[in-house]
């Protein structure tokens, strides 16, 4: 017997379980559809509730891409010379933590952005940032 044979068993069977949580995920998320689909039949001919309804829908969408664009703009401000290095030397976070205070004022930013309010503020300094706002810019105009 050759002595990997017992690491490829053990890398088959983690693979096994990976599928089985991937297969779980999908399963909740087809429930998280039935129960969708539930709640639209329901409120069929509601218009109150078809109002609420969509509204939910934009702003959980509005959320969700808000919360990954800012992840994405922390990301790429994190550079050297970037954004968040300015953006610490230039703020005070004594007694906040500095994690959260980024995300804060990555989400501000972002949020800024995709409602078209206009900013001042924080701004892209790299080459890469202003990559990042252009199509941040381009994502809004879609939204």
């Amino acid at each position: 017997t050759w002595i990997g044979d017992s690491t490829v068993a053990q890398v088959t069977r983690g693979l096994k379980v990976v599928r089985l949580v991937r297969l779980m995920r999908l399963l909740r998320l087809a429930k998280l559809r039935q129960i969708t689909e539930a709640a639209e039949t329901f409120m069929e001919g509601k218009y109150a509730a078809e109002l609420a309804m969509g509204f939910g829908k934009v702003l959980m969408l509005l959320f969700a891409v808000s919360h990954w664009c800012a992840c994405f703009w922390h990301a790429v401000g994190s550079e050297e010379g970037g954004w968040v290095a300015a953006a610490e030397s230039s703020k005070d976070y004594r007694g906040t933590d500095l994690l959260f205070a980024k995300y804060t004022w990555s989400l501000y930013f972002t949020l800024t952005t995709l409602t078209t309010v206009g900013y001042g503020d924080i701004t892209p300094v790299t080459t890469e940032e202003c990559r990042w706002v252009l199509l941040l810019l381009l994502t809004s105009a879609v939204i």
